[in-house]
């Protein structure tokens, strides 16, 4: 029997083998269940003109191609067989004729018609052109004004709920029928997945599942959504998953979501207001690319934003942003140019004279970390990747220091360039951060420059700057005793 549906889950070993031998990226793999046998035949049930083509497994089955119905009809009921033959999977294909069926409101199911949880597979979204996807993309391609769907007997694999199509035990919603009138929906808390509200005519709020398996938004593009909830089991807002929503205004979302992928609410072109999620770590590309309206004003990201992507605000309203340290990355373009870009200093630019090798000029982010090293014998400044520092230290350990006295502290790093080979250096301060315990007694600035105060003792602590994320060094300590 073929697989009738495609739904997203994770984490097989499986999948990632085919991923590697397909070439796909990591987490994706294609449907690879078995098709149909010979050329497309015709028959004509209650007036309805059906092809289907033989199924390639059971020949006592049959998959419908392509159907053509009178044009004041608006419900169609998929008849359990054809000429004898069971009709087992709802696959349109235009190779074989098949258009959208405009009229159609209700749409009635076989109980024949079968989802395999066996047969789950990840893929991008359905393409009714690609083997293997079958039932989801056929309903959302060629049925826009179907409001509802039902079944003409009892299915084991899949139910229908107010219209809408799950899996048999709720998990997965399968299909949201496109022109249903309902103006809010708020899933149930036992998905786990959902394929999403796209092209959605009617639905204005979408309040997601608050299951904790469920961790992605799921495909909202193109349609008339004003508001979406987030719960706070979401880490990931999905790759273009409410682009060109062109009427949403409010994004309703928890401090956990992490990741805002590729072109999320791009082109969402009623957007005005948008406050980040202080948990947000990363930001690919055009995530709010083209969102002409949102103004942003003068934008603080989040502390532990790890890495941002090209024009991930191009195109928005934005006077001033500040990068905060916790960045590595930023992609080029990332802002519109009429915004003041307020950023650290260890993020070159890769055209940067520090910057001289390859490791830069093919990376994908404009800007990058930098490590600038100082050695000993040539006594110029060059620019390595920060990612390779393995270790810094302190040239002292212990300052005795008069009142008064002022001296810089000086950081020695050691960098991992490949296997067996290292350069080590004076670091630049400005990766660098420094904190006194005792600021009374010891002030130390963010360049390294100490300054006693009164007598007293005070520890300086020495850390990176970009202690977090894929940065794990250990720092030091310095220890300083003031005299009168």
């Amino acid at each position: 029997m073929l697989m009738a549906v495609v739904l997203l889950t994770t984490g097989s070993v499986l999948e990632k083998d085919l991923c590697a031998a397909q070439k796909l990226p990591d987490g994706y793999v294609y449907g690879t269940s078995s098709m149909y046998l010979g050329a497309a035949q015709k028959a004509v049930v209650d007036g309805v003109t059906y092809q289907y083509r033989d199924d390639v497994e059971n020949e006592n089955d049959i998959q419908i191609t392509a159907i053509t119905v009178p044009s004041n009809m608006k419900k169609l009921v998929i008849p359990e067989k054809i000429n004898g033959r069971t009709v087992a999977t709802l696959h349109m294909r235009k190779e074989d004729g098949a258009a959208a069926l405009a009229g159609i409101t209700e749409l009635i199911l076989t109980a024949h018609i079968y989802y395999y949880r066996e047969h789950i597979v990840i893929c991008p979204p359905p393409n009714p052109d690609v083997e293997g996807n079958f039932l989801v993309p056929s309903l959302e391609d060629y049925f826009p004004s179907l409001e509802k769907i039902g079944f003409s007997g009892e299915n084991p694999s899949m139910k229908v709920k107010d219209g809408i199509l799950f899996n048999e035990d709720c998990t997965q919603l399968l299909h949201y029928p496109q022109s249903k009138r309902d103006v809010e929906y708020t899933e149930p808390s036992s998905l786990t997945s959902s394929n999403g509200y796209r092209k959605s005519k009617y639905l204005k709020k979408v309040t997601f599942s608050s299951n904790s398996s469920y961790t992605y938004t799921p495909d909202c593009s193109y349609s008339n959504l004003e508001t979406v909830c987030i719960p706070a089991n979401i880490k990931n807002i999905w790759i273009e998953g409410f682009a060109h929503c062109s009427k949403l205004t409010q994004v309703q979302w928890h401090n956990g979501v992490e990741y805002i992928l590729e072109g999320a609410f791009s082109h969402c072109t009623s957007l005005k207001k948008i406050q980040l999620p202080k948990s947000l770590i990363g930001i690919e590309e055009g995530a709010f690319r083209g969102c002409s309206n949102l103004n942003l004003g003068t934008l603080v990201l989040p502390k532990k934003l790890q890495w941002m992507q090209a024009y991930v605000f191009y195109g928005t309203k934005c006077k001033k942003v500040t990068i905060p340290d916790s960045v590595e990355s930023m992609g080029a373009h990332a802002f519109s140019k009429q915004t003041k870009v307020v950023k650290p200093a260890y993020l070159k630019s890769a055209k940067s004279k520090y910057i001289p090798n390859d490791y830069f000029k093919n990376s994908y982010f404009s800007y990058e970390a930098t490590a600038l090293l100082k050695r000993k014998k040539k006594g110029k400044k060059k620019g390595y990747p920060a990612i390779d520092i393995e270790r810094i230290w302190g040239t002292k350990k212990k300052l005795r220091l008069k009142k008064g006295k002022k001296i810089t502290l000086q950081t020695k790093a050691e960098l991992m360039l490949y296997a067996n080979k290292s350069v080590s250096g004076y670091l630049d301060s400005e990766i660098l951060k420094f904190r006194s315990s005792n600021p009374k007694v010891v002030k130390v600035t963010k360049t390294g420059k100490l300054q006693t105060k009164k007598k007293g003792s005070a520890v300086i602590q020495v850390s990176l700057r970009l202690n977090n994320g894929v940065f794990h060094v250990k720092g030091y300590k310095v220890k300083v005793k003031v005299r009168g």
